[in-house]
């Protein structure tokens, strides 16, 4: 499932997707439509259009991503930055968990780990103000650390520069 996620009462390189109620609105109808979808493929796909869970967090020289990405190796877990055509960056955090191979000398009493895949974008309006560069991501323990670093804003002194006028004498 891949859905796009924007909030206004995010940081402001962080904004409203209009499309964001409709997507909801998909789900619920897929899910009534669809109800054991979770239970075949492993984890609930449509849960309000959040999986993986994400915290972002700014401080004065860093955006920071932290999502849920338990079960996942650091080798299942992709990470994007795409330039979009309305000048603003989009920032995807993918996964997929791949179905074991069956043995079949064994036989499940249980079987509910299944083969899963979650994408989840966020748009960055201002992303101007962020090193893309810089960009470092850490898995540990299940938990995707990401941080965008800002970059430095170089303040200007109110200082007052006086340039000499030359005269010109015509004869």
């Amino acid at each position: 499932m891949s859905n796009k996620y924007e909030l206004a009462h995010l940081p402001s390189a962080l904004w409203n997707d209009p499309f964001l109620p409709t997507d909801r609105l998909f789900d619920n109808i897929f899910s009534k439509a669809f109800p054991e979808f979770s239970k075949t493929f492993g984890i609930d796909a449509l849960q309000k259009a959040s999986y993986p869970k994400v915290n972002i967090l700014e401080t004065d020289s860093e955006i920071k991503f932290i999502a849920e990405v338990a079960g996942l190796t650091k080798d299942e877990v992709q990470i994007s930055i795409k330039d979009n055509e309305d000048h603003t960056k989009t920032l995807t955090i993918s996964g997929k968990k791949e179905v074991e191979k069956k043995d079949e000398n064994v036989r499940y009493l249980l079987r509910e780990l299944k083969q899963s895949y979650f994408e989840r974008s966020f748009v960055i309006n201002n992303y101007a103000e962020y090193d893309f560069d810089g960009i470092t991501a850490k898995h540990e323990n299940g938990v995707l650390s990401l941080s965008i670093p800002k970059l430095e804003v170089k303040k200007t002194e109110n200082k007052v520069k006086y340039i000499k006028v030359d005269y010109i004498i015509l004869v």
